[in-house]
């Protein structure tokens, strides 16, 4: 048993998590490692061992997302095969786990247990499927004690001192754990150390992944029982065992086991959400045994209040700088036309685009034109051919509202975290909240 830090339960000022406690985690990487652990409940620790990893790579993962979209980049892996030849290991100290040496034996064992985690990937043919190591070398330091004839092997003891483990990448598993193209997940660096229970951040990440567009959404209990690693398959992909088959007790000792962990962690300022669960049953079907789906309720906590007025708040300083020196000055062009010309009622074609002079834009005028500036500068791989061929409808409630095609809308909607974050970031005026999207018939 891993011992606690003496201020675990100490109550932090929200303002105090919003520096450096935030991660961006490929949703990609979140998801393999889901599926790879086929069965088995990781322990915090190993959790917290997988979350530290993305948190080395956050110079990387953001200079992918923030720069490299930006010129087209083609490459949907976070890094190329010849650039981890040459990367040194990822090392990742005990205390930065918030582990003392003296618990170096649990750490072996949870190392122990992420060797044994595998990607199963079917080929393009549909005919191999392939098993690949989640990381291609894990080292602990160790001191040499002898030699023992019995079992043919060298002795050794973990040295303590040393106080820190080395993650190697394997690209055979980072391409697929590192696909960039799903987008990414932000949040609280600190979910899996600041738990007590080991389903906690695998259903944190489960809500934070599934209310990027509604605080409300729906899943079914086998659904939640495969996030929790609670189901193992066959090849065949036939289930072969599960825990907790019955319901009320899984909904009784993980949902909501989970929820007052989350309810507890909200209370000192250490997680962004909070959330309720309520399963349904339809068709006035008895109110027991399986129901037909669970509703999940999010909300946003005091921390994560917090945390979205500063994003906003960076988003206005961007905003500033934009209209300043962006599309802003097109109606600033006008402005100064109208007031040196003799006011009429004649148009004048700009763009091709008829506006009188005498009429000040409306605010949807303004922003369709500041939506056409997004088409024009939104320049990632993903997501540029659908938003180029969107046509905007209105403005409303933080939201562009776009139509387009029922094929543009299913890509869009496949990929709207990193496409959302990227019209996000190229807005200007109001803080925008995101867009949505709205069918049309093709002719």
């Amino acid at each position: 048993m891993v011992k606690k830090k003496k201020d675990e339960n100490i109550e932090i000022k929200p303002e105090e998590l919003l520096a450096d406690n935030w991660i961006n985690t490929p949703y990609s990487y979140i998801e393999k490692i889901e599926q790879s652990k086929n069965g088995k409940i990781l322990s915090l620790m190993q959790q917290s061992i997988l979350i530290k990893v993305s948190e080395k790579l956050q110079n990387q993962i953001n200079a992918y997302y923030q720069n490299e979209k930006n010129k087209g980049n083609q490459e949907l892996s976070l890094f190329k095969e010849e650039e981890l030849i040459g990367m040194a290991p990822i090392r990742i100290k005990l205390s930065e786990l918030g582990i003392g040496t003296s618990n170096y034996g649990d750490i072996n064992n949870a190392i122990d247990e992420i060797e044994k985690m595998q990607l199963r990937v079917l080929s393009d043919d549909k005919k191999i499927i392939s098993r690949i190591p989640l990381f291609g070398r894990l080292d602990i330091p160790v001191t040499p004690k002898g030699y023992q004839l019995a079992k043919g092997k060298d002795i050794v003891t973990y040295n303590r001192s040393a106080g820190w483990i080395d993650v190697t990448l394997n690209y055979e598993s980072t391409k697929h754990l590192f696909n960039m193209s799903k987008g990414y997940i932000k949040h609280v660096a600190l979910i899996a150390q600041n738990s007590k229970k080991a389903n906690t951040p695998d259903l944190y990440f489960f809500l934070k992944r599934n209310t990027y567009k509604s605080e409300v959404f729906h899943a079914t209990a086998m659904r939640l029982r495969d996030v929790l690693g609670m189901i193992k398959y066959s090849d065949d992909g036939e289930i072969e065992e599960m825990a907790y088959p019955k319901f009320s007790q899984f909904y009784k000792q993980v949902i909501l086991k989970v929820q007052g962990d989350i309810e507890r962690m909200a209370q000192l300022n250490q997680v962004d959400i909070t959330f309720t669960c309520t399963p349904v049953y339809l068709n006035d079907r008895p109110q027991k045994g399986e129901p037909d789906y669970l509703e999940f309720v999010v909300k946003p906590t005091q921390l994560g209040i917090a945390k979205k007025e500063k994003d906003n708040a960076k988003k206005n300083i961007k905003v500033r700088e934009v209209v300043e020196e962006g599309i802003g000055d097109r109606w600033t062009a006008l402005r100064q036309q109208t007031v040196s010309s003799p006011v009429t009622a004649n148009p004048v074609i700009v763009n091709s685009e008829i506006i009188e002079k005498s009429k000040k834009p409306s605010k949807q005028e303004v922003y369709k034109e500041r939506w056409g500036g997004i088409v024009a500068q939104y320049d990632c791989i993903i997501g540029k051919e659908q938003i180029s061929r969107s046509v905007f409808v209105k403005f409303e409630k933080q939201h562009y509202l776009i139509r387009c095609s029922p094929e543009d809308k299913q890509f869009i909607d496949e990929h709207y975290q990193i496409i959302n974050d990227e019209i996000a970031r190229l807005s200007i005026g109001e803080p925008v909240s995101g867009f949505e999207t709205r069918l049309i018939e093709i002719q």
